[in-house]
């Protein structure tokens, strides 16, 4: 891991409530970011993500707790004098100024040479791909084209860090996935650390170094996309971070032997669950571990299989997505298409496995 950027340190923030009352915001948020690193904050609405941005900004005070930027505290530093820019939803170009004007004037108020300005802008320019657009208006542009020009603004200023707050939400699907790349590719080729901003998980799965879930004003859990993902901590990253089947009940034992047990299921489980009998527990199933075939699975040792109802049938060209049912219990099945299993229809019987052991276990 490279050098530390920020550290955030307790960071708390308090709302009053129509009521009279009070909100956290955030609750009591430790947090490191590094050099070179792209973070998105990934959450519900109201989990207090934007508001952390908010405070890294300036543009919300604390109401205890400390930021720190390279081991100073900024916490007193006015949002004008902070090594941070911010990109926003509404991209805020001016209407009235070419491309070129709107990029550098951040760099006039700052009153360094034409000449620097020039190379800067050049420079940053290229990196976004907007090389001969710089006399252009911005109504003369699309919305990529345009989000671009706002990440441009913020680029040229060299900040340390580059706060983006959900600045892809306009656009549309196509638009917005290619956006993520070139975001990307900018992050790794200005070296600046990326903060960023949004509810998608896909876009967070996509394009992050590292994922910071939040709910109701705190971490969740902190990590590489492949281990949240593959390897949520709690019930709530698991059943946020795109889509799962969790199976909630009960492990027992039975005769000598541990049981998963609910009103719905029950199947013979590992050593691993030993030290949960007779504890509530969920088992946490992504979709695409189901398979209709035992012998797609590597380890037949920890093999589970479930007979089942095909409910509905989604095509999604390379895959299939099956709801089925297992007495009252909905399983949401993704399976790779192949001449064998595209043809499932509805009240269809159907053995369902997985392997115990690619599963997560949640207390």
């Amino acid at each position: 891991m490279s050098e530390k950027l920020i550290s955030i340190v307790d960071a708390t923030k308090l709302y009053e409530t129509p009521e009279g009352g009070e909100v956290k915001a955030l609750n009591n948020i430790n947090l490191e970011v590094f050099h070179n690193e792209f973070v998105t904050l990934l959450g519900p609405s109201g989990c207090g993500k934007t508001t952390l941005l908010k405070t890294i900004s300036g543009f919300e005070k604390l109401d205890s707790g400390n930021i720190f930027i390279e081991g100073e505290s900024i916490i007193d530093t006015p949002s004008y004098k902070r090594p941070v820019n911010t990109v926003f939803q509404n991209y805020a170009l001016f209407p009235h100024m070419s491309v070129k004007k709107n990029i550098v004037y951040g760099l006039e108020i700052k009153k360094i040479s034409e000449e620097d300005k020039n190379e800067k802008l050049n420079r940053v320019l290229n990196l976004i791909g907007l090389d001969g657009y710089e006399n252009r208006m911005p109504q003369q542009l699309s919305g990529g084209q345009q989000q671009r020009v706002a990440l441009a603004r913020a680029i040229i200023n060299e900040p340390k860090i580059l706060l983006l707050d959900e600045p892809l939400s306009a656009l549309d699907k196509k638009l917005r996935s290619s956006m993520q790349i070139e975001l990307k590719n900018t992050q790794n080729k200005s070296g600046i650390s990326f903060i960023f901003v949004t509810h998608d998980q896909e876009e967070a799965l996509s394009m992050s170094d590292r994922i910071i879930v939040m709910n109701n004003g705190s971490i969740s859990q902190q990590g590489s996309p492949e281990e949240i993902y593959y390897h949520p901590k709690n019930k709530f990253t698991a059943d946020f971070i795109g889509e799962t089947n969790l199976l909630k009940g009960k492990i027992v034992n039975e005769h000598g032997k541990n049981k998963f047990l609910s009103s719905e299921i029950e199947f013979e489980v590992n050593d691993k669950f030993s030290e949960f009998v007779n504890q509530d527990i969920a088992i946490s199933i992504r979709p695409e571990q189901f398979f209709i075939d035992e012998n797609f699975l590597d380890n037949k040792t920890n093999l589970i299989q479930l007979n089942a109802t095909v409910i509905q049938k989604l095509f999604f060209g390379s895959n299939i997505k099956i709801i089925c049912k297992v007495n009252n219990l909905i399983l949401h099945c993704l399976i790779k298409v192949d001449e064998k299993n595209s043809n499932f229809h509805k009240d269809e019987k159907i053995k369902l496995y997985f392997d115990l052991d690619k599963t997560n276990l949640l207390t």
